[in-house]
């Protein structure tokens, strides 16, 4: 989780107009108060937090991201899209737990995955019914 921490610590809050910055602020107070209320939720049902916090600054609508682990499938921020940046991570063993948790999600525009190999990942993208699926290496160790 260390990765996510680091990344997520090191964001260069600005305009989207400008390209060193990596979050751009929300679009108004109704935008940051549901994701903030995502955030609550995720503490409340047991996540935890691996990074992230709540506002950032004085001026704008900016949220700093935010990532959960031991996130459950029963977990609002497990079934529900948030248009902000949260993340939930959840730590699964086989492909075929992958699949099945993928296409038991009501939206499923997108979905994404790290593995350490990426031969493993391959077949997926066949099975996994999702508008787009990503697949990242990631060495863990």
């Amino acid at each position: 989780m260390g990765i996510f921490s680091s990344r997520y610590e090191s964001v260069q809050l600005g305009s989207a107009s400008n390209l060193d910055s990596t979050v751009f602020d929300l679009s108004g107070p109704e935008m940051r108060y549901k994701i903030l209320d995502y955030i609550g939720s995720g503490k409340k049902e047991g996540a935890r937090l691996v990074t992230g916090r709540n506002r950032i600054g004085k001026q704008g609508y900016f949220i700093q991201p935010n990532a959960f682990a031991n996130v459950t499938d029963e977990m609002k921020i497990a079934r529900e899209e948030i248009f902000g940046p949260v993340q939930s991570i959840l730590r699964l063993e086989t492909e075929k737990e992958v699949i099945r948790r993928v296409n038991a999600t009501h939206y499923r525009l997108g979905s994404g995955m790290f593995m350490s190999d990426m031969g493993r990942a391959v077949p997926m993208d066949v099975t996994v019914e999702a508008e787009s699926f990503l697949e990242l290496r990631l060495d863990f160790e």
